[in-house]
């Protein structure tokens, strides 16, 4: 996805300055009133999960910034990382990026949305380290990727989906504790399947 052989210390810089700098400054000079603070909030992306092929830098630097509030975390200190997905209007996606193109995998989301995640978010009292806020169609990402995830209909055993019936007359006449059974057993083998591991369903 990315020539690391065009990456230059310069360029690496001008993108990590911002975020990376910007991030630890605050970090080091809010160290002394940690215990006054209600919020620390480092706005990251989308990319530090899925990467941009052109923009590895840009994913590291988010990446940064979400272990970053991670380890503030651990200290039993405030830390909230925002990884925005891209926003109509602004930023990257205001200058025509290929991920807010129509066909892409990765939809816009509004600033009014964004507004509204952002309040929902900061005046949450119970809030991950990392929260991901953005529209997409993973079918479309994972086919880009050249990846794909088994339809759960694939593990149905065949013997109760023979022709003519649908998934759900497999289930009429089951009480809830058989289906919850059955269907918890489907996605644990489809599960399996991916992560090419067992699973306890206990944990």
């Amino acid at each position: 996805f990315c020539d690391i052989a065009s990456l230059t210390p310069a360029s690496m810089s001008s993108v990590f300055r911002p975020k990376v700098g910007g991030a630890w400054q605050m970090h080091q000079h809010t160290q002394q009133r940690q215990a006054e603070l209600d919020s620390f909030v480092v706005f990251s992306s989308v990319s530090a999960l899925i990467g941009l092929s052109r923009g590895v830098t840009y994913s590291a630097s988010n990446a940064y910034l979400d272990g970053l509030v991670a380890w503030r975390r651990v200290a039993a200190v405030a830390g909230l990382s925002l990884q925005w997905g891209p926003v109509s209007d602004v930023g990257m996606a205001a200058k025509g990026e290929e991920h807010a193109a129509p066909d892409a995998a990765l939809k816009l989301v509004s600033p009014k949305q964004v507004q509204a995640a952002f309040q929902r978010a900061v005046l949450s009292t119970q809030t991950p380290a990392s929260m991901l806020f953005a529209r997409a169609d993973w079918a479309r990402f994972l086919e880009q990727m050249g990846a794909s995830v088994p339809v759960l209909l694939d593990y149905v055993d065949k013997g109760t989906a023979s022709s003519g019936n649908t998934m759900l007359d497999a289930y009429k006449g089951l009480s809830v504790q058989e289906v919850t059974s059955r269907v918890t057993s489907i996605v644990l083998e489809a599960a399996c399947g991916v992560l090419g591991a067992d699973i306890d369903p206990e944990t």
